[in-house]
């Protein structure tokens, strides 16, 4: 639809919405060009929903990709029956995390936003020097923090609804407590290490599903950068950034 309203979004997780139908003339700016309105700046880390939980930093929150998946136009009730727009959003950051969003424009005013995590990366497993699973007190409630991928997640739609994406499935993350170990005479420091190689996988964002764990094992040499899908659904491409070369993968599935 033609609104004008533009979404800007970052690789810190910052978002902008940008009305380009009002545009207004700054005094002694040096340029005559009008400058757009500016709705609403945020971020995605301190919306409801996302507060409070044990998020990466704001590189890994930074978004890799976006979706509109709902566009709603209604009318309020009202003398001058003003025009409302719902609006739900699909992110998918740089750390394999699925976040959906939703508000409401009117008026080029933002209602206020919530966001739903649908998918993220596995907790990070604490070993001892040992190599055993360090067990947390079930009277500790925080969190631990999630494991992110090695290279910046990758995400592609399987249809238009968006409904089935591929994304980066993100291997978990062994940290070494050596201080964990009464055997242990001296600290050397802790130490991590991944519990086996990144791959990708198939989620439904609607029923928040798994559909596919793994359709692809990504080499620990390789940097994927793009991934790309066929619009019948039964292949997908992906290149890396140290190589020209491509890998064709057959997804054999063509789901709606």
């Amino acid at each position: 639809e033609n609104n004008g309203l533009l979404l800007v979004t970052t690789s810190t997780a910052s978002f902008a919405l940008i009305d380009m139908n009002k545009c207004t003339r700054k005094s002694f700016a040096a340029s005559m060009n009008p400058t757009p309105q500016v709705v609403k700046v945020w971020n995605l880390m301190g919306l409801r929903g996302l507060k409070g939980k044990k998020l990466p930093t704001a590189n890994w929150m930074g978004v890799k990709k976006c979706f509109i998946c709902s566009d709603i136009s209604s009318e309020l009730e009202g003398p001058s029956l003003i025009a409302r727009k719902s609006v739900e959003l699909l992110v998918i950051t740089n750390g394999g995390w699925v976040v959906n969003l939703r508000f409401d424009v009117s008026k080029s005013v933002l209602s206020s936003m919530t966001a739903q995590i649908l998918h993220q990366g596995p907790e990070i497993v604490k070993l001892n020097s040992s190599l055993q699973a360090i067990i947390k007190d079930k009277r500790n409630k925080e969190e631990n923090p999630t494991s992110l991928p090695k290279f910046s997640s990758v995400a592609g739609s399987l249809n238009k609804a968006h409904s089935l994406l591929v994304i980066t499935k993100v291997s978990p993350t062994n940290v070494y407590l050596s201080s964990s170990d009464k055997r242990v005479l001296a600290i050397m420091g802790d130490n991590s290490a991944k519990s086996g190689p990144d791959g990708l996988m198939i989620i439904n964002t609607r029923s928040k599903a798994v559909m596919s764990d793994s359709i692809f094992t990504i080499p620990k040499q390789l940097d994927v950068k793009h991934l790309a899908v066929h619009p019948d659904n039964q292949w997908m491409v992906i290149c890396s950034a140290q190589s020209s070369s491509l890998n064709l993968i057959r997804l054999g599935r063509n789901e709606a």
